[in-house]
């Protein structure tokens, strides 16, 4: 398929982002649509721009089960539980922030109590950052409060 030439281009390149938006639009049947957003996210560097742009399509297009799981579950892949326990308890709270958000929107894990264990093991841990444990705790109560 033509999308070969584009993984090898920045895809955080405005143009790149626009013609793949518009090929995507484009493609009929779904079957066609839920492949190509396959190689989409093939192309990922682990940085989650692939799934960022899926997305996108799929609020412009409309959306796609299948293809909404295909991001969860790339997603899942790129991020495991030790990136998302070390994000949670970070120094900066943007960055917390940026990850929660990501766990909402994205629906990883698809089970957010399975980091509550790890984050409980952080909270308890007299050893790290003060800051470390005051996120682990904060984020205990906001992971409970979130919406399934």
């Amino acid at each position: 398929m033509m999308l070969d030439c584009f993984c090898h281009k920045p895809l955080h390149s405005r143009w790149t982002q626009e013609v793949l938006q518009f090929v995507a639009c484009l493609l009929q049947p779904e079957s066609v649509f839920t492949a190509f957003c396959g190689q989409v996210l093939e192309c990922d560097d682990k940085s989650g721009t692939c799934c960022e742009l899926v997305r996108d399509f799929l609020q412009k297009r409309g959306g796609s089960e299948e293809v909404e799981q295909m991001v969860r579950d790339k997603l899942r892949m790129i991020r495991g539980t030790e990136h998302l326990i070390a994000g949670l308890c970070h120094q900066s709270l943007e960055i917390r922030r940026l990850v929660l958000s990501e766990m909402k929107q994205f629906g990883v894990p698809s089970d957010p109590f399975v980091i509550v264990a790890r984050l409980q093991k952080v909270a308890e841990d007299y050893e790290a950052e003060w800051y470390t444990r005051a996120a682990a705790f904060f984020w205990l109560v906001q992971i409970a409060q979130m919406d399934s």
